[in-house]
């Protein structure tokens, strides 16, 4: 039995950083991922980020076979925006009487997912989304604050999202029908779901603004950015490896780590060895994950090499 995901746009982009695989939305990174950590770490993750639809442990919930509520979802993302701590909505945060005396108030409800840190990382790769990835149509509609997020679109375009977020909101929308058919052709995240985001999240950033005398919103930019916490620490790379630059030639950029892990001078001393899945020169735009078995009617499937550069054995 194969399994061959393939990506939104055609074309690999082979060496890439998963900042930038992140930004492009590319696939075949992300099957990558769930075959080295296993797709049962990935549902207890997504139980614990509050996601209680049927998740499966299939290698295919790694681009988002399986559905979700998008109110679960969206407060998934509260993590990010909370320094890794969860936060439930609340639909109602207070009843008066018609004195003005409180009479009820909801208490905000926060638990632990992961490290600030982890929270951090994350956070900063998604501002990179908004900044020149595939949200960044977000900017040219007006968006000028922090910001990060994730744009996404299932088969066939049957579901458009957008969540995005700052220190102090969290806002996303999902296009898609009832029924479940298709919204229609090229209709994707970024463009179905993206555009209606930077005006509601502005209008909703000034309403919870001072203003001036003349009623003008007044923004704090400040309030919006995420803290860093301790921990964080900076490095400059090689874009097309991740690894320290071999020499001054190379082109860098500076990335964030978590201190203890960013590369030092020997993590490419096996040449591109990356742990477990390896480095593959994936000349098609796509992965074959073995997944094992007999099939019944052998001449009805094609032959594939399971030494084929694009080729995945998982691991047992």
């Amino acid at each position: 039995v194969f399994w061959s995901p393939k990506n939104y746009n055609p074309g690999f982009e082979q060496n890439i950083t998963l900042r930038e695989a992140l930004n492009k939305s590319i696939n075949t990174i992300a099957v990558k991922m769930i075959v080295d950590m296993g797709p049962s770490v990935i549902v207890d993750y997504a139980r614990r980020f509050g996601l209680s639809t049927n998740l499966r442990p299939y290698y295919s919930l790694s681009i988002g076979s399986f559905e979700v509520l998008p109110i679960e979802m969206i407060t998934a993302y509260t993590v990010f925006a909370n320094e890794g701590e969860r936060v439930s909505p609340i639909f109602i945060r207070r009843v008066e009487d018609k004195n003005g005396r409180l009479l009820e108030m909801a208490e905000i409800e926060r638990i632990r997912v992961v490290d600030e840190k982890t929270a951090y990382i994350m956070a900063n790769m998604m501002q990179s989304v908004i900044d020149a990835g595939t949200g960044r149509s977000a900017r040219t509609r007006g968006y000028r604050w922090f910001g990060a997020g994730k744009t996404g679109t299932t088969d066939d375009y049957r579901d458009a999202w957008f969540i995005g977020y700052n220190k102090k909101l969290v806002l996303g929308v999902w296009v898609g029908f009832d029924d479940n058919t298709s919204l229609g052709r090229n209709q994707s995240g970024a463009v179905a779901a993206l555009p209606p985001w930077p005006p509601i999240m502005i209008r909703a950033i000034e309403n919870i603004s001072p203003r001036s005398r003349a009623g003008v919103p007044i923004v704090d930019a400040a309030e919006l950015e995420l803290r860093r916490p301790d921990g964080i620490i900076n490095q400059q790379v090689s874009k097309r490896t991740g690894f320290i630059p071999r020499s001054q030639m190379e082109e860098a950029i500076n990335e964030v780590f978590i201190a203890g892990t960013e590369p030092t001078p020997v993590s490419d001393s096996l040449t591109f060895n990356y742990f477990p899945t390896m480095f593959r020169d994936n000349e098609l735009d796509s992965l074959l994950v073995w997944l094992g078995g007999v099939s019944a009617k052998p001449d009805s499937i094609p032959q594939f090499d399971k030494n084929a550069p694009n080729m995945i054995i998982p691991r047992r």
